[in-house]
């Protein structure tokens, strides 16, 4: 029979508070410890009966944290970090965004974990026990190529954003809101086919708007965003071209 899972969850965060909520919603049965620099006989009791560990702290204190808790037969240790590799602690990286709001039960557990496929290959159903949010595989060694990507799309958007809510904000007089509709709209053809649902002078291929636009942009920082947008779109057309059209 296979043993009921018993997490503890050692950190106080936004992370560790939201894994929280979500053991909650799920019914799994968990213990929390918040201050992980102040570890008392109490914690280390209740560390016994454990089956999952997961230690819920910033990526550099997590070796620090790990070297000062004894080994237990059969309980795996588990960080949530996207490129830390630290001996003795496995790796499942929420692929997630976390802020103060708490998320539904439903938003949870549709929270993809990337796993290292050198230390997780034939764990994945024992790694997380008890949640049934999909398990995906990365080479140990593209972990911070994959991190790379996760700090891209969850923070570059909204930094572009920001530039552009602002300046349109300044020089038009347009609040950010009137973008809601086309950003959403732009998300869910992305999600569709990125490639296929490209729109604008880029895609028609009329550099003379192009030209306008960046003019347009002249002392704005977002300028030199827009030509390195153009730049990288022209080498993912050469690219495709290539693909398809070998010599």
């Amino acid at each position: 029979m296979r043993q009921v899972p018993r997490y503890y969850i050692l950190g106080g965060g936004a992370v560790a508070t939201h894994f929280a909520h979500y053991f909650s919603l799920q019914g799994i049965t968990f213990s929390q410890w918040k201050d992980s620099r102040h570890l008392t006989s109490e914690f280390f009791q209740e560390l016994q009966d454990t089956t999952h560990l997961l230690i819920l702290v910033s990526d550099s204190a997590i070796a620090q944290v790990s070297d000062n808790l004894p080994s237990i037969e059969g309980q795996y240790r588990i960080h949530f970090s996207g490129v830390a590799s630290v001996p003795g602690v496995l790796s499942a990286h929420p692929l997630m965004g976390f802020g103060k709001e708490l998320y539904t039960l439903e938003e949870y557990r549709n929270i993809p974990f990337i796993l290292r496929a050198e230390e997780s290959e034939n764990l994945q159903s024992e790694l997380l026990a008890g949640l049934p949010n999909s398990k995906l595989l990365i080479p140990q060694d593209k972990a911070a190529l994959y991190h790379a990507l996760c700090v891209m799309t969850g923070n570059f958007p909204m930094i572009l954003w920001n530039e552009i809510f602002n300046l349109a904000q300044k020089e038009l007089g347009l609040p950010a809101q009137v973008f809601a509709p086309f950003l959403e709209r732009v998300f869910q053809n992305t999600m569709i086919d990125v490639s296929a649902n490209l729109s604008g002078p880029l895609v028609r291929g009329d550099w003379k708007t192009v030209d306008q636009n960046v003019k347009a942009l002249q002392g704005q920082a977002i300028q030199k965003i827009y030509l390195v947008f153009c730049d990288l779109y022209r080498e993912q057309v050469t690219s495709i071209t290539e693909r398809n059209h070998p010599l």
